[in-house]
């Protein structure tokens, strides 16, 4: 169980994308270290999403693995922005500024933390828009580098059997920062259910005196 006294903190190498992302986000030498510093970081809301990432998983041959790790080389030059949402993608996670601090939201399984209803919503402002069939891939093409094969690209995909029985092929194909068979084909069946089941849009204005969420926070 990976535990931490909240005080101490050690230099050292990691493939953890919390800590890789938080590096990137405060040195100054290659990174936003000039603009951003240790202080504006919310350091208990990356110690979360660290212990999240190194959480262990079980692979299809009874091995393990962990769930996340940073397998990416930057070896060029990229705009701040563009880099930030690279490696966030790594990772599931997105970056936002709440409170002060720089923090970290991970797409994981969470209980909602406010309910949204008539007595809080502005009234006329409710909307929702459903996707067309068209937009809803059935195959899922995940694009990789694979470490046992001389990080060769290579292409894994997924498919939605009892959708193709009745549908056309809607291919969609994406790339996955990482080096690892399993973690693509992890990958590849997230972004099948992403695509069958969020298929609803929904928008609606409140009052800020409603509003006691942020950013990527479960709602009902």
């Amino acid at each position: 169980v990976l535990s931490w006294d909240g005080e101490t903190y050690v230099d050292a190498w990691t493939a953890n994308p919390a800590w890789v992302f938080y590096d990137l986000l405060t040195k100054a030498r290659y990174g936003l270290g000039e603009f951003v510093s240790t202080a504006q970081v919310d350091l208990a809301n990356f110690v979360e999403i660290a212990k999240h990432c190194d959480e262990r998983l079980a692979k299809d041959d009874s091995s393990f693995e962990k769930r996340y790790r940073m397998d990416v080389v930057l070896d060029s030059s990229h705009t701040a922005l563009d880099a930030i949402i690279q490696l966030c993608a790594t990772f599931r996670a997105w970056v936002f500024y709440s409170q002060g601090a720089i923090k970290l939201k991970i797409d994981k399984p969470e209980s909602p933390v406010q309910l949204f209803g008539m007595g809080n919503i502005i009234e006329g402002s409710f909307k929702q828009a459903w996707k067309s069939m068209k937009e809803v891939p059935n195959v899922i093409e995940v694009q990789y580098l694979d470490a046992v094969k001389d990080y060769e690209q290579e292409i894994v995909a997924k498919a939605d059997e009892s959708s193709l029985e009745i549908s056309p092929m809607r291919k969609k194909q994406v790339r996955v920062f990482t080096t690892s068979l399993s973690r693509a084909l992890r990958e590849a069946r997230y972004a099948l259910n992403l695509a069958k089941y969020i298929h609803r849009s929904i928008t609606f204005k409140a009052s800020i005196d409603a509003i006691a969420c942020q950013a990527g926070d479960v709602i009902s």
